[in-house]
């Protein structure tokens, strides 16, 4: 009589029962780690040990994505230097030529940062 894992194996996989016993065998001796026909053969085992050691998923370059020049902004951030300028301001400084401006009045120290927003869809 067959144990009841074998009958479940030929439930489900549609086996005969000498092929259910010689496939508990089979997994009985792979969880031993007794050696088995499927095993690798020595140069397929150096083959994989290889394959584990190459560098075979690297990572790839990333690109570096470039700043567009934008004038337009350049020109705002100018013409507010030279207003910070006119205005009184002490240490002007364009930190960014497109982004950002710091200055001082007084003992406070400020920074105006430009953005410009996404045009919608």
């Amino acid at each position: 009589m067959a144990s009841v894992r074998a009958q479940e194996l030929m439930k489900k996989l549609g086996i005969s029962e000498a092929e259910a016993m010689e496939l508990i065998a089979y997994d009985k001796a792979v969880d031993q780690g007794k050696s088995t026909p499927y095993d690798l053969t020595e140069e397929q085992k150096k083959v994989e040990k290889a394959m584990k050691n190459s560098d075979i998923h690297a990572k790839s370059e990333q690109k570096v994505s470039k700043v567009k020049e934008n004038p337009k902004k350049e020109a705002i951030i100018a013409a507010f230097a030279d207003f910070l300028v006119d205005f009184g301001a002490e240490t002007v400084e364009i930190t960014n030529k497109t982004r950002e401006i710091t200055f001082k009045i007084g003992k406070d120290d400020y920074k105006i940062a430009l953005t410009a927003t996404r045009k919608k869809k």
